[in-house]
């Protein structure tokens, strides 16, 4: 989840500076939520095994691409995608369950 709010908080200071004036909201907000990002990063590496968090991060970056491209730029999913979702919750449900 980290992973997410870590690309939203590199995106959103960028969109604050390619204003001509700067626009304080948005980059507020890109500054808060890439600091919510270290220290959730922090966190998650201390209490969770390496190889766990890396398929974790993976999947919410593809995860989050996917809404991404729906909500803001208005792309269709098409069945495979919907499918590679699927697949994608149930791998994360599957490795939290069997994980040690």
């Amino acid at each position: 989840m980290g992973g997410v709010r870590h690309r939203t908080g590199r995106l959103l200071p960028q969109i604050a500076s390619n204003s001509a004036t700067i626009r304080a909201k948005p980059l507020i907000a890109g500054i808060l939520i890439y600091g919510a990002t270290a220290f959730a990063w922090v966190y998650a590496m201390r209490h969770l095994n390496l190889a766990t968090l890396s398929v974790v991060f993976t999947l919410s970056m593809l995860i989050f691409a996917a809404a991404l491209g729906t909500f803001v730029f208005g792309e269709r999913l098409g069945r495979a995608e919907c499918f590679g979702i699927v697949l994608a919750f149930a791998s994360i449900i599957l490795l939290r369950r069997f994980s040690c």
